[in-house]
């Protein structure tokens, strides 16, 4: 690998200093420091028991692939569940690893997903350390990362979302050390990873894809390289057509498995194609690209905060940075103006993990008309608002430098790692998003890109001649009491969003073992299951039939047919109290009931 040094004057490499920027030390500079790794990871782990994530019990879809999990264990055959539309077969026989010692169980399938929620951390914080991330930073980066209200919430379930984030985590870990040593087996192990991946969810193609891209851009190219990758595209998607047809040849498909037809139906409806009709996309698709960018901004906003004195500088060092940021402060401003007059406030009402009472998806009956817990206070939603699109505006920006650095470093004839790693982080960030834009929001589906994301903004720009960017001088830094006060505000971000992610999983694990409590009590009295709405999870876990239209309006909830008993949070018209129990949490209003209620008999 050519260095830096043999291709421009040395003199032309330094870039000013600067006390606040995240930059980081190129990787032959730079010393792992495992503390920087254990720590974080400790502090999550130690917040996860705080939390107390124990109950044998399933949350939001994990019914689904616990039964898949179970079906593997009892019988040794893959077969998903009807209500499976992702791959999933790494997922379950991971979870089958935790379900086999002492047999299955919900909370044993639980244990698998803290377990790989804590590895991805780990495997985070040593990519950032490997490529020169600062120790401090690290550990920032990776609580950032790790406190994160949809990865903490969704460790404590064996939802998909953070397995899959691990796997894609330790695929780019094996990409880097690949693209620093050059040795084909860690492209191989790079590989596997991401084949993993898409064996958890379809859309893990967005890694093969984004290395392949990624060693073409290189002035270097290297053949047996791009040849590993090509064939790690060609697995990924030779594993999901072969999986299927398999499938199909067991007649063990679900009804939605890996079915495209939706999807396509989503990005532009059925019949003819009219002009309205595109319209009609378009403008669902850029609220989908703002939600995305919102949610992304909040995520980001503590570390993003923390280098915008830095980020300032650098746009002020360029004939045309004055009016860039001038127009994205305006922008923003107006932004915010815009959405917070109107009342349009995170969080997204839609299929959304975050809500407005906490987090964790409530799919109880009366959850439908909004009866049921009450939401946090309006101040705390509109800071989060104005964080997410304030950090949305500053993530643009950064991202900005970024393309410009890559594509600074290729005038140059630079052919570093560093550079590279720049490259497949960016493009792994948008394959991913454009089918998640494009198709639906989900606040979950965005948690793949915050790692990527959170990497480019600590590891700094690639290095690049500034010169020819047509740089100026260094500007003199920001006044140290702006810089304390945008540092302040970072840090109060980060601390109020980890108590929400903790305190809110803490509460929504308390009041779902409040529901279980008298959903077991009602089954020792010999109600049967088909006369009780216990809620999605429990519907789907006894109940579930293909036959249900979900999308068509219903007096009852997910598969009843004849509920006699309700559990949910509220009285309902025709139904008396029977029975309640109370859960006790973290967030307002501190105490949830829930109640079982009883049809009258007319």
């Amino acid at each position: 690998m050519t260095d830096i040094d043999d291709v421009l004057p040395a003199q032309t490499l330094k870039v000013p200093h600067m006390e606040n920027s995240l930059a980081s030390t190129p990787y032959y500079e730079s010393r792992v420091d495992y503390a920087a790794i254990v720590l974080p990871v400790l502090i999550w782990i130690i917040a996860m028991i705080v939390v107390n994530p124990t109950g044998n019990f399933p949350l939001e879809d994990d019914w689904s692939y616990s039964l898949a999990v179970r079906h593997l264990v009892e019988t040794g055959e893959f077969r998903p569940h009807g209500w499976t539309s992702m791959s999933l077969l790494g997922e379950t026989l991971w979870g089958a690893l935790f379900a086999l010692p002492a047999g299955f169980s919900f909370f044993a399938l639980r244990v698998s997903t803290l377990v790989a929620g804590a590895l991805g951390l780990a495997g985070f914080a040593t990519l950032l350390q490997q490529a020169g991330c600062e120790s401090r930073k690290t550990v920032l980066a990776t609580i950032v990362l790790g406190f994160n209200p949809i990865y903490f919430v969704l460790a404590a379930t064996f939802m998909t979302d953070v397995a899959f984030t691990a796997t894609c985590i330790f695929s780019a870990l094996f990409f880097w050390r690949y693209l620093h040593k050059r040795h084909t087996g860690l492209l191989v192990v790079a590989s596997l990873f991401a084949l993993w991946s898409v064996s958890i969810r379809q859309l893990g193609l967005f890694l093969p894809l984004a290395m392949l891209l990624t060693l073409f851009a290189e002035r270097r190219k290297q053949p047996r390289a791009i040849l590993v990758a090509v064939g790690a595209v060609l697995a990924s998607v030779a594993l999901l057509k072969g999986l299927s047809v398999w499938l199909d040849l067991r007649h063990a498909t679900p009804p939605v498995y890996l079915d495209k037809v939706p999807l396509m139906n989503m990005i532009l409806p059925p019949g003819p194609i009219t002009a309205a009709a595109i319209e009609h996309r378009l403008g669902v698709a850029s609220w989908f690209i703002r939600a995305a960018f919102e949610q992304l901004g909040w995520a980001l906003f503590p570390l993003l905060a923390w280098r915008l004195p830095a980020l300032a500088r650098e746009y002020l060092r360029y004939p045309w940075g004055k009016l860039v940021l001038l127009g994205a402060t305006l922008g923003g401003a107006a932004w915010i103006v815009a959405q917070t007059s109107t009342h349009h406030l995170m969080p997204f009402n839609t299929w959304t993990t975050i809500h407005a009472s906490g987090v964790g998806p409530i799919w109880q009956w009366d959850a439908k008309y909004g009866l049921d817990v009450a939401p946090l206070p309006s101040w705390f939603w509109l800071f989060v608002t104005c964080a997410g699109m304030a950090g949305a505006v500053i993530l643009l920006l950064d991202l900005a430098l970024v393309a410009a650095g890559i594509v600074a470093s290729h005038r140059a004839r630079r052919a570093d790692a560093t550079t590279s790693l720049h490259i497949f982080l960016l493009l792994a960030t948008c394959i991913y998003l454009a089918p998640c834009v494009l198709i639906a929001f989900y606040d979950r589906y965005m948690l793949p890109v915050v790692f990527p994301l959170i990497a480019l903004v600590v590891l700094g720009h690639p290095a690049a001649n500034s010169t020819r960017l047509g740089a100026r001088g260094s500007e003199p830094a920001a006044r140290p009491w702006i810089t304390l006060l945008v540092q302040a505000l970072g840090v109060f971000t980060l601390v109020i969003t980890s108590v929400f992610a903790v305190a809110g999983t803490h509460d929504y694990l308390a009041w779902n073992r409040a529901k279980w409590m008298l959903i077991d009590t009602l089954l020792q009295r010999g109600v049967p299951v088909d006369k009780i709405d216990g809620g999605y999870e429990f519907n789907g876990l006894y109940l579930y039939y293909p036959a249900f239209d979900v999308s068509a309006p219903h007096l009852t909830s997910w598969w009843v047919r004849d509920p006699q008993y309700v559990i949910q949070f509220m009285p309902r018209p025709g139904y008396r109290e029977i029975d309640s129990a109370d859960a006790h949490g973290w967030l307002p209003p501190l105490q949830t009931r829930i109640v079982t209620l009883q049809r009258e008999t007319p």
